[in-house]
């Protein structure tokens, strides 16, 4: 059963599918696999409406690394295969569909 969409739903969402842990996810490391969980998580809460500095405070970001992760996903979403199926797995769980490009 769908949820509603909150940030701490999407949030657990994104830690279920890219199998990490919150610790993991607002670290500074540069893992490929919690850079893509990162990465659909600024996504999605864009499209949600949230502005690049709210989801920066959220990711322990700035809002340069929101924007850069936010125009890498339409250069992933396309040609990253992993990062592709991580963003439908994480998307599909959501009660509303987001205006997320999906190819």
């Amino acid at each position: 059963m769908k949820k509603k969409n909150s940030i701490g739903t999407i949030l657990d969402w994104v830690l279920s599918e890219s199998n990490i842990t919150k610790e993991e996810f607002v670290s500074d490391t540069r893992m490929q696999k919690i850079f893509f969980a990162r990465m659909a998580y600024t996504r999605i809460r864009r499209d949600m409406g949230a502005k690049v500095v709210e989801i920066g405070k959220e990711l322990n970001r700035n809002h340069s690394s929101v924007t850069r992760m936010l125009k890498n996903h339409n250069t992933d979403i396309k040609y990253t295969p992993y990062y592709r199926d991580l963003f439908q797995r994480i998307i599909r769980h959501l009660s509303t569909p987001c205006d997320c490009e999906l190819l």
